[in-house]
């Protein structure tokens, strides 16, 4: 009788650190999840122009002098 209650206690044991590495595994789960939603729905909540894809609420062109401050080999030999 004293064998098979040790083997009790260590199955209840056993099944009780599972049960905490299982409610300790979804609470990281569903904390990730709720971020994931939160970051999909904001995403969503981004809205595009037609100004935005033409490209004109961008800045305005530096000019020329902009490529004199760049160092570096010019490969393609463009200046």
């Amino acid at each position: 009788m004293p064998l098979f209650k040790k083997l009790l206690k260590w199955a209840g044991v056993t099944v009780l650190i599972a049960y905490a590495a299982l409610v300790a595994y979804r609470m990281f789960y569903l904390r990730n999840e709720a971020k994931t939603k939160e970051q999909v729905a904001k995403i969503h909540a981004t809205h595009l122009t037609l100004d935005d894809v033409m490209g004109k609420n961008l800045p305005p062109d530096p000019g020329p002098l902009a490529d004199q401050t760049v160092a570096g080999i010019d490969a393609n030999r463009l200046s």
